[in-house]
């Protein structure tokens, strides 16, 4: 199915000023602009009649483009953001925007001070939805230069930049004011703010890009609802969400028992509404936040011991016989949960339900979240993945890849669609059954919006494909 390209009301409202800016240009003379201001490159991307696939299923590979960016020496990938055909993307320094259908460089914007690693992803681009638009943010860390003895601070510089027409809106230096330092990266747009990861999260003006406040108390997975969810990043791990106005704290789960009395009432059984227990109880073992549409947050029970995997299923309702592959879904400003699901399969090895506590998941972007079990290893056996319907909690179906299907590897999700690939082969799987929806994908890609599609290779690179169905 395509999709043209939305026209929302607030990109409308931030279109028409520049129309009238145009109409007008004949009568009214105009300061030449400053040469700080302008980026480097070529403008504007040519305009173009194009549509979104969704679910996007094939990629021509014959007009592929490759980016080339700084690699890491730790494998990681600095996130890349899409708005219809162009790309952005970041390395230590810039922020830049490429045309994909025309191959070309529509512009890059250069942080304020030199990087602190060209080693290290510690750069980052996305894309929000503010309330004037959509605008792409660039967060990157640098280093200051100090005088004399004086120490050098890392820094945060966040380069705002309207998605539509290329204008750079304002361009910001904020001092790292915590030693729990992240990745940076923006989690998203709420009301007035811009959430920001780095030494905790950070609320900016969307206007301005001030610093509104700032908690150095959380490490953050995901923005719904109003709320910033994430954890203490301490060991033992403990969940916590902060308000995205204010930046106060919402919930938070310290003592399992309290929380488990709260719950179980007089009548000794778990009720509805309840909040979590810790993550982790075990520092060797592992479990996962993530994004999943509607003001929910998904809550994935890692690889971890058997009391602690029993007390999570206990707290959602579950008899504690499941060991492992608990998924809960999570009101991310209450913290209560909405739908428990176990994922997973019917295991004759109890090496095959051990391994799926070691897993990946990611959302669609609509309403589906599907996990799959990932290892560095290469896999004997099977693979099991795993499609949930976020909004109705059940499971749409759960395969053991490797049986009497073949084995994949999971690369990426789109809007109601797994990209794998087979034997090296790309397929793209339907998210509503697990059935093929094309063997001959040409591509197998990490990201897509419908218009392009993004694949990760090594050393930095980017390989971006046109979606032709």
């Amino acid at each position: 199915m395509k999709i043209a390209p939305a026209f929302s009301p607030a990109r409308l409202a931030a279109v028409v000023p520049l129309v009238a800016v145009l109409l007008a240009t004949g009568c009214v003379a105009e300061d030449p602009p400053d040469p700080a201001e302008e980026p480097e490159g070529s403008g504007e991307p040519a305009e173009a009649e194009r549509e979104a696939y969704v679910p996007a299923t094939r990629f021509d590979t014959s007009a592929a483009v490759t980016l080339q960016r700084e690699g890491s020496k730790e494998g990681r990938i600095a996130p890349v953001a899409l708005h219809e055909g162009t790309v952005y993307f970041t390395d230590s320094t810039t922020l830049h925007a490429h045309d994909a259908f025309e191959d070309k460089e529509l512009w890059s914007f250069k942080t304020e001070h030199p990087p602190r690693h060209t080693d290290r992803v510690t750069h980052s681009a996305s894309l929000v939805e503010t309330e004037n638009g959509p605008v792409v943010i660039g967060a990157i860390e640098t280093q200051a230069s100090a005088e004399g003895t004086a120490e050098e601070k890392p820094h945060l510089e966040v380069i705002a930049v309207d998605a539509e027409s290329g204008d750079r809106l304002w361009h910001t230096v904020h001092e790292s004011e915590s030693g729990l330092r992240l990745a940076p990266y923006a989690l998203g747009a709420d009301g007035e703010h811009i959430l920001v990861r780095y030494d905790g999260v950070r609320a900016l003006d969307a206007k301005t890009g001030k610093a509104v406040w700032n908690n150095p108390d959380i490490r953050p997975y995901a923005l719904q609802g109003g709320a910033v969810v994430g954890d203490t990043g301490e060991v033992p791990s403990e969940l916590r969400a902060v308000s995205a106005d204010t930046g106060e704290e919402l919930w938070t789960v310290q003592d399992y028992d309290e929380h488990r009395t709260e719950a179980a009432g007089t009548s000794g059984q778990p009720s509805e509404g309840f909040l979590l227990p810790p993550a982790s109880a075990d520092p060797t073992r592992s479990a996962a936040l993530y994004p999943a549409g509607s003001g929910r947050v998904a809550f994935v029970a890692g690889e971890v011991r058997d009391w602690t995997a029993m007390d999570i299923q206990i707290k959602g309702g579950l008899e504690p016989e499941v060991e492992y592959g608990t998924l809960l879904l999570i009101d991310a400003e209450t913290g209560a949960v909405e739908h428990t699901v176990d994922t997973t399969p019917e295991a004759d090895r109890p090496q095959d339900r051990h391994q799926w506590g070691d897993s990946d998941c990611a959302y669609d972007g609509k309403d589906t979240l599907v996990c799959w079990e990932n290892t560095e290893e290469e896999m004997v056996g099977t693979r099991a993945v795993a499609a949930v319907d976020t909004d109705s909690g059940e499971v749409r179906w759960v395969e053991e890849f490797g049986e009497e299907r073949p084995m994949i590897d999971v690369t990426g999700v789109g809007q109601g669609a797994l990209y794998a690939e087979v034997s090296g082969e790309p397929v793209t799987l339907s998210l509503e059954d697990g059935s093929d929806l094309a063997t001959e994908a040409g591509a197998a890609p990490d990201l897509t919006n419908g218009f392009i599609a993004v694949t990760y290779g090594e050393d930095g690179a980017l390989t971006v494909h046109p979606v032709v169905g």
